[in-house]
Formats: C-alpha cells, structure tokens, sequence
C-alpha cells in the first residue's frame, strides 16, 4: 500500500497533539476520567485509520483496471456503504460490489481482505462477549456492559441464535434460483388497550405461480420485527438468504415495497437488490 506509513503518523500525531491537550486542561487531577477520555481518542484514532486503510485499498483495486481483468473482477457498484461495530466502536466503511467471472458470485473483495463475515453487523470478539455475558443477565443488560448499549438487545438475542440455528430454519441443500422476490409491508396489530401497533412483515418467495385461478407464492418465508428493529430484521432476512440459497446463482433479488425508509434498508442488506414498489401501491398512486 502506497503512503501507510504517512496516513499512520499523521494520524499518531494528532492523536499525540490530543492527548497533551487533555494533560494541559488538568486531565490527569482526574486519573479515571483522563483515562477513559483517553482510550476513546485512542479508539477514534484506530477508526480514522481503518478508514482511510479501507479507502485506500478500495481505490487502488477500482483504478488498477488490468489487475480486475486478470483475476476476472466485474465492477458492478461503487462505495456500497456497511456498518460494522468492533472493539474500537462502529466503523463505517464504503467499498465496491463486483462480480466475480470466475466462481460467478457476487462479492466486496474488500470485506474478504479484511475478514469481515457477510450479513454481520458486529465483529466476532464482541458477539463472544455479548452471548457470554447474557448467560448471566438479560439482553439488554448484557448490550450495557459490552458495548454501553451501543448494540440492542435484539442484536444479542440474534447472536445467541446464530450459536444454535437460524431464526427461521434454512433447508439442508442450499436452493438453487434465479431470482428471489421479497415483499415487506407493514401490518397494523390492535392490541388489547385499544390502540394499534405497527408490525412490519417481510416474505421471501421464489416468485409466483397460479393455483385453481389465484396467484401462490413459491416457497414463501415470513419474518417479523418491531418496528424499532427493522435493521435487525433486514439481517436475519439476509442471513437466511446466504445460508438457504447458493448466492452465486441468484441474478436479482426484487424487493417490493411502498418505499417506506425501512423497506429500502433491506437493499444494503441482500445481494445484488432492486428495489421496485409493488403493483398495489403503484396503482395506489397512479
């Protein structure tokens, strides 16, 4: 990589330029708070250089166009944007979508370098310290202690889940398609007080076919979410689609939807996505 060892003592440098400013206000009269003010401009350093490493490596594989074409690398999208939450806080990295000519996958050669699992949203040592501590407390308790409650209870319970199984079982054989259709929509639950709430739906089907002179879909799948965990829930939709269905095949994954912020979420979230809004809303609006 060219220039690392600049972008590292640039970044050290004002790292240390920060840290003699916390000692001149008087940080060390408090040894406890210099040190926990100190750590975080420690992790926000370590951050600034994962970025600018990811970058950096981003750019040098889109530009080397040569190098694509020998190793038979298809760009298909630039600065697709994910979220990852570690040690050091949540990074938020942008790198390409290619297609891969020879295994004939879809993939982001940047998250293979840098060892990041697909669909995952929390790296592997704090998803350990996550189930390890809710084996004692609850969720929520357990999110508190790990992460300061940077992560939700239902991201603890999703990795307490992905020891066993899936939420929703995945078949033995991974299925081979085409496409996959996805329909999320929101379903208005009475609850006992009177009020309603709102429940998002989301289904998985291979697409459609026609029984007895009505459509049926094909080998649909149903998930649930509140609708504070929508993020969430897009996850575990993706999770089941990488470990149901041999990605490689799928061309496109149709999301419909009425275009609700949280219906376009799961387009981040599932490989090679279009979102299209669904034929009920379209005729709504016209």
């Amino acid at each position: 990589m060219k220039d690392i060892n600049n972008i590292i003592l640039q970044i050290t440098e004002e790292l240390r330029k920060k840290i003699l400013k916390k000692i001149e206000e008087g940080g060390l009269s408090d040894i406890d708070q210099f040190s926990l003010e100190a750590m975080e401009l420690c992790k926000a350093s370590i951050r600034e250089l994962i970025l600018k490493i990811v970058d950096q490596l981003n750019e040098e594989l889109r530009s080397n166009k040569r190098l694509r074409r020998e190793i038979g690398l298809s760009l298909r999208e630039k600065d697709r944007e994910r979220s990852i939450f570690n040690d050091v806080g949540y990074i938020n990295i942008k790198r390409d979508y290619y297609y891969d000519k020879e295994s004939k996958e879809y993939i982001y050669p940047i998250d293979l370098m840098l060892g990041i699992t697909p669909y995952e949203r929390v790296g592997s040592n704090v998803s350990a310290r996550l189930v390890t501590q809710a084996a004692d407390v609850s969720y929520e308790k357990s999110a508190a202690i790990v992460t300061g409650g940077e992560v939700s209870k239902q991201t603890v319970k999703n990795k307490i889940l992905a020891v066993g199984k899936l939420e929703k079982g995945a078949p033995e054989e991974k299925r081979v398609v085409k496409e996959l259709h996805v329909f999320a929509d929101e379903c208005h639950a009475p609850l006992q007080e009177g009020r309603n709430r709102v429940v998002p739906l989301i289904t998985i089907s291979e697409g459609v076919r026609a029984i007895g002179g009505r459509n049926e879909l094909i080998n649909p799948v149903h998930f649930t979410a509140p609708i504070k965990g929508t993020k969430e829930a897009w996850e575990n939709v993706g999770g089941y689609v990488s470990r149901a269905y041999d990605e490689s095949q799928i061309e496109r994954i149709y999301l419909h939807g009425d275009g609700a912020s949280w219906i376009k979420q799961g387009v981040d979230e599932l490989p090679n996505c279009k979102f299209v809004i669904d034929s009920f809303h379209f005729e709504k609006h016209l």
